[in-house]
Order: structure tokens, then sequence, then C-alpha cells
């Protein structure tokens, strides 16, 4: 997914979760990127996109 604001793009990454309003998500931890969380009200917008790279997690 894409997250947006204004029009640019703020990241991308692997939806996580999502609250049950849709009016808040959280995006996967993914390399140096820390879990986030964006929120409708401040003017996010959150976009799919197409072959974008899945982070991998090989702690197991």
């Amino acid at each position: 997914m894409s997250i947006q604001k204004n029009g640019s793009t703020i990241r991308t990454g692997q939806v996580e979760a999502v609250t049950v309003a849709a009016d808040m998500l959280w995006i996967a931890a993914c390399g140096v990127e820390l879990r986030s969380l964006y929120e409708k009200a401040q003017g996010y917008t959150v976009l799919p996109t197409s072959n974008q790279a899945v982070c991998h997690d090989d702690r197991d």
C-alpha cells in the first residue's frame, strides 16, 4: 500500500492492522522503517500499489 498526504507518497509498505471504523491503520515494520500508525483524520490516504517489494523477517 502507498500512504499519501497532500498528493505526495509518505511511505509504502504492508498493512498490518486496520481499525474497525477504517479510520486508522498500521504499516508493518520493514528494514529500518518502524511500524507506523496513520490516521485518516490527519489527512492521510491509502492507495493500493502493484509490484511492491515485501519485507521478510529472517529471524526464524
